[in-house]
């Protein structure tokens, strides 16, 4: 079993509070969204307000969302919709909220991968796994920002913290477990670590190894004999 020591690390010289409360965090990773190229996304834009406010949204390149954007629909309650995203729609994201007497500013921050990643892209390793063993995926972070973690599989699937897939799980710090690798394991792993402020990416690329299960066990053996300097 390999276990890549590769942290994300998101650092950032902003000053900001630390004692955050539970509702805060979660407030700042539902506003960061990590999608795959052609789906769809949904930013919900919501505020407290003595009246009823009036939303506008400003895009990345600081234009705002009206009828003359076909891909981009504003709903009723202020929710931003992407039918069909593009790399291009990647970045920060405005929701202008505003009253007679009151405004209010909401940032979004969208990451969009896409669904064809070139093996010259992997920053990560080459892994070569042995079937029927456990791999073990780490993707941690050192920013004092609520981070969300995103892990996406081979077949362009997104495996979600706390939710089981077949051999595969992804722990509540954010490392993937791969239990009794198969060949259908093999493939790219990406892990997306991202908050308001700024994201990382770690990619491997997975390989089988081709041992017989004669040969595994002599080479187990020799790995684990004694070795003595004369």
């Amino acid at each position: 079993q390999w276990e890549p020591n590769l942290p994300l690390v998101l650092n950032f010289t902003t000053e900001v509070q630390q004692n955050l409360t539970k509702s805060e965090i979660s407030n700042a990773i539902v506003r960061v969204k990590v999608v795959l190229e052609g789906s769809e996304v949904s930013m919900q834009c919501e505020v407290i307000s003595s009246e009823e406010p009036k939303f506008e949204w400003i895009l990345p390149d600081m234009s705002r969302a009206n009828q003359s954007h076909e891909h981009f629909l504003v709903s009723q309650n202020g929710n931003l919709v992407i039918k069909n995203t593009d790399t291009s729609d990647a970045g920060i994201y405005y929701c202008l909220a505003r009253t007679e007497n009151e405004a209010d500013l909401v940032s979004f921050r969208l990451i969009v991968r896409e669904l064809m990643a070139t093996p010259e892209e992997a920053n990560g390793k080459e892994i070569f796994l042995q079937t029927g063993k456990t791999l073990s995926l780490p993707c941690s972070t050192s920013s004092v920002f609520p981070t969300k973690v995103r892990w996406f599989i081979p077949q362009n699937k997104i495996l979600l913290p706390s939710v089981s897939g077949v051999g595969k799980y992804v722990s509540s710090n954010g490392t993937l477990m791969i239990t009794k690798t198969t060949k259908a394991d093999v493939g790219q792993y990406i892990c997306i670590a991202a908050n308001l402020y700024g994201s990382d990416i770690l990619m491997h690329i997975t390989k089988i190894n081709e041992l017989s299960s004669f040969a595994q066990s002599r080479l187990e053996e020799e790995y684990e004999k004694p070795t003595w300097e004369s």
